[in-house]
């Protein structure tokens, strides 16, 4: 089952990353108003490579937008950087994206 459009109730705006240069990285121009549902909290998660990082918080996103890892992303007049991202499927379709969040 797909996360409901309902539950994104919050709206966020979004940079996309796309990579570093000799300046620093480089953001796509910010998209406002993405839906999404986004719970502000602080968390230490796990990475995949087994270091362990402070979470702010967690925004789900609809499927159907752009996001990467090290995207920014801002909600409530404060910019995070997603720290982690992970699709989450449904038995058919992408449901819809968990972005850990921290510090900008």
């Amino acid at each position: 089952m797909k996360m409901p459009r309902w539950m994104a109730t919050d709206r966020v705006s979004l940079q996309v990353y796309q990579g570093n240069t000799a300046v620093g990285p480089v953001y796509d121009a910010p998209v406002d108003q993405i839906p999404a549902r986004v719970e502000i909290r602080q968390k230490v998660i796990q990475r995949p490579d087994k270091t362990e990082v402070l979470s702010q918080g967690i925004a789900y996103i609809l499927p159907g937008q752009a996001v990467t890892e090290q995207s920014l992303l801002t909600f409530g007049g404060k910019t995070y950087k997603v720290i982690e991202l992970r699709p989450v499927r449904n038995l058919r379709e992408l449901s819809h994206y968990e972005a850990e969040l921290g510090d900008g």
